[in-house]
């Protein structure tokens, strides 16, 4: 059912920067297409959730349409290592929430699985989304007018001794999760930025899983870094946070029938459904129920 759904993925993902040059963010919609794609593949699901999570990747494609079509059906594959060398380039710098990262593994992890696709239009594509990543708002965290080049002391996030510390981490913290909302005069996407201390995590996996072992050992100060910048606790104490408790279970058919259309709907449950094979089976249910203010928060 959902074998169609790793060509339109990548083509979506490749062709973010001729459709939308200098806007990444557009890459969304070919990377939920592809974290649909894995979740069938890697995540035990009934028949009816799969078809759920299929339907949700097909409604992202035809409200796309363009992004999701290939201009070089029969064209020959070429080496996609450049790739994985320019994300190797960049993976030791923070921009954009990891972006950079967590499209190049979805990149890299549809390539490995079917070589064939890895065109020269889509490696070139991919290459030149990673790099659009690099040139993100200087502003995007509270407290810093330009994080990119002013010094963070980070020194109060853990160094982690391994990748599953990072991702213990990752997952820890969200009990309080701030609505996206204008703070001082400038917007923030503070509950958007925060989400994405998972997938970023999770993109560091998958690359290791892939054999990208020193790229995602390079990426961990990064994601240090980020783990800072989005720690609730900088910000003013007069916010207002997300109340809800509500747990809401992507594992489940009511989950993929809220009307939730946000292409992180599919790419959050992706990486928080990976991440929690790995973790212990008393804490699920917690970070389920913390994680879910994402979710509940997604227009």
């Amino acid at each position: 059912m959902h074998n169609n759904l790793l060509e339109p993925g990548i083509t979506g993902l490749a062709n973010t920067p001729n459709l939308h040059p200098q806007l990444w963010f557009h890459g969304h919609h070919g990377a939920a297409v592809l974290a649909a794609h894995f979740m069938l593949q890697d995540v035990s699901l009934a028949a009816d959730v799969k078809t759920a999570v299929a339907a949700a990747a097909r409604q992202t494609m035809e409200a796309n349409g363009p992004l999701f079509t290939a201009a070089e059906d029969d064209a020959p594959a070429v080496d996609f290592a450049p790739v994985a060398e320019e994300i190797d380039r960049h993976i030791g710098t923070l921009t954009a929430d990891g972006h950079d990262v967590i499209f190049a593994s979805l990149a890299l992890r549809a390539f490995h699985q079917q070589p064939s696709l890895a065109t020269e239009a889509r490696v070139n594509g991919i290459i030149t989304l990673i790099q659009q990543a690099q040139n993100d708002n200087p502003q995007r965290y509270y407290g810093y007018d330009d994080y990119i080049n002013e010094p963070v002391d980070y020194g109060d996030v853990p160094q982690f001794a391994n990748l599953q510390e990072a991702v213990d981490h990752a997952l820890a913290d969200h009990e309080v999760v701030y609505p996206d909302q204008t703070v001082h005069g400038r917007h923030y996407f503070l509950a958007g930025n925060k989400l994405h201390d998972i997938t970023h995590a999770h993109a560091l996996v998958e690359l290791q899983a892939l054999g990208y072992t020193s790229t995602a050992a390079k990426g961990l100060d990064a994601l240090r870094k980020q783990f800072h910048l989005c720690d609730t606790s900088r910000l003013p104490s007069n916010l207002q946070p997300c109340t809800s408790n509500e747990l809401l279970d992507p594992w489940t058919l009511p989950f993929w029938q809220r009307g939730k259309h946000d292409a992180h709907q599919i790419k959050l449950a992706h990486a928080v459904m990976s991440l929690l094979q790995h973790t212990a089976p008393a804490r699920r249910s917690e970070i389920l129920r913390q994680v879910s203010k994402y979710w509940v928060l997604l227009p």
